[in-house]
């Protein structure tokens, strides 16, 4: 089976199914050997992570700080495995690219998580951050703005930071499902008004990211002297690349396909063109990225810390329930044999007209 390769066909028409990427895949320069370097190199990715779950469960017995771990650790296996499905299904890029971007989302929610758990807890971090003082002067959008006032670390100013950073979690997977929908019903196509729909919605993907890294850095620089033991900087990073990946590459990419930079060739149209540029890199980017990400949240040091204050190991809401009342029974027996005795001790020694205290 043979298809006609020839620019009118495909750069301006639908994107090709598997079976007739698949036909003419020998003809395509290089995409044969970027689907096998995708094809060995997710399976060894997702066996890693499998291990890295086991041992993060096994050693890392807090529970929270558990559960936020494993969802940063999948962050890498999920960007390659989505990129796999869409490049072996290129009409099923854009739905691949929006999953990845949701698993993102809940990502970014569960890091802010963590870092509060480093602190140990909301109140706790309050307090030794109280008095910190915050620049807004921060790289990459606002670093040349010393002139702006600082501010101090209060849970209002938190919550606005949080609010700035998780919005992004919201508002990026909701602009890939409009746009994914804009693309099935045929409004993203080759028209005057469908460039202009489509570079509105990668401009608000990229003011939406812009934003989001902006607060995160801000609250990196305001908290990394507190938590250099858990190497916060690093996991910053590993963080803040992921949402470089995900959200600002992807939309350069799109504007950069929407307007011809990067040229079309057979058998993907224009639509599709930046999606497989976008997989094929985050592919090896993701591939990079996992060794360090490997290195700093799958591992005890600067995970946990000797803290006699707090449990090692948390049970069950049951058990936690049962364990509980049996101390509190415990204690008011306690508590009223003491009584008893001290009332058996006065009836004994009679009335009592003053208090003799030996020094």
């Amino acid at each position: 089976m043979s298809l006609d390769l020839n620019f009118t066909n495909f750069c301006n028409g639908t994107t090709p199914v598997t079976k007739e990427l698949f036909a003419v895949i020998d003809e395509i320069d290089g995409f044969k050997s970027i689907l096998i370097f995708s094809g060995i190199i997710t399976p060894l990715i997702i066996c890693v992570f499998v291990e890295a779950v086991v041992y993060t469960v096994r050693n890392i017995p807090y529970c929270d700080r558990r559960y936020c771990i494993l969802w940063i650790l999948g962050v890498y296996p999920i960007f390659c495995l989505t990129a796999l499905l869409g490049l072996f299904i290129p009409r099923a890029a854009g739905l691949c690219t929006f999953t990845a971007a949701a698993y993102f989302a809940v990502v970014l929610f569960e890091f802010m998580h963590l870092i509060i758990d480093y602190f140990g807890g909301l109140e706790s971090m309050l307090l030794q951050m109280k008095g910190a003082q915050m620049s807004v002067a921060r790289p990459p959008t606002m670093c040349l703005f010393f002139c702006l006032p600082k501010f101090e670390m209060t849970r209002r100013n938190f919550r606005i930071l949080e609010v700035g950073v998780l919005q992004v979690a919201f508002l990026r997977p909701l602009t890939l499902f409009t746009s994914e929908l804009l693309s099935i019903d045929g409004r993203l196509g080759q028209s005057e008004n469908a460039g202009i729909a489509s570079l509105v919605i990668n401009c608000v993907i990229l003011a939406t990211s812009l934003t989001a890294i902006q607060c995160l850095l801000i609250f990196f620089y305001a908290s990394r002297k507190y938590l250099k033991k858990f190497y916060i900087g690093p996991k910053f990073a590993c963080v803040q690349l992921a949402l470089i990946f995900s959200n600002v590459q992807s939309a350069l990419l799109s504007i950069l396909a929407r307007f011809d930079v990067i040229e079309c060739y057979p058998p993907f149209p224009f639509t599709v063109r930046g999606y497989q540029w976008h997989l094929f890199l985050i592919t090896i980017e993701s591939t990079l990225m996992f060794i360090p990400t490997l290195y700093f949240f799958r591992n005890v040091k600067g995970n946990i810390m000797e803290d006699p204050h707090r449990k090692l190991r948390r049970t069950s809401t049951f058990a936690g329930l049962v364990s509980s009342a049996k101390v509190k029974r415990r204690r008011s027996s306690t508590i009223g044999e003491c009584d008893n005795l001290i009332r058996e001790r006065r009836k004994s020694e009679g009335p009592s007209y003053g208090t003799v205290i030996e020094l």
